[in-house]
């Protein structure tokens, strides 16, 4: 078998998981909902400029760390939400440990 072969079965295996099937079902319910949405986005793009500051050595400022840390709040009171970064933390944690288990075997550590 040869290594294409065998990503294309790790992609498939990975597209037929549960973590997979329940993170694009409430991806879709999520979808469907364009306030809820668009809140999702709204976090996420706050969170990103927050990783990205801390990631080039800054310190986050306290009051954009405070309005996203409030807006996660917000969101996860929503039960769909709350399920839906549930599900996504699974499925991140699934994908992270892939790449845990490709990197041991590469020596990447």
């Amino acid at each position: 078998m040869n290594v294409y072969d065998s990503a294309h079965q790790l992609a498939k295996a990975i597209k037929d998981s549960k973590e997979y099937k329940e993170y694009k079902k409430l991806d879709l319910e999520i979808s469907k909902s364009p306030e809820l949405k668009e809140m999702i986005t709204d976090f996420r793009k706050r969170q990103f400029e927050l990783q990205s500051a801390q990631i080039m050595g800054k310190k986050p400022e306290e009051e954009k760390l405070k309005k996203v840390q409030e807006l996660f709040q917000i969101i996860n009171k929503d039960p769909k939400a709350k399920d839906y970064f549930e599900a996504e933390m699974r499925l991140n944690q699934m994908m992270a440990d892939v790449s845990k288990i490709l990197g041991e075997v590469m020596k990447f550590e």
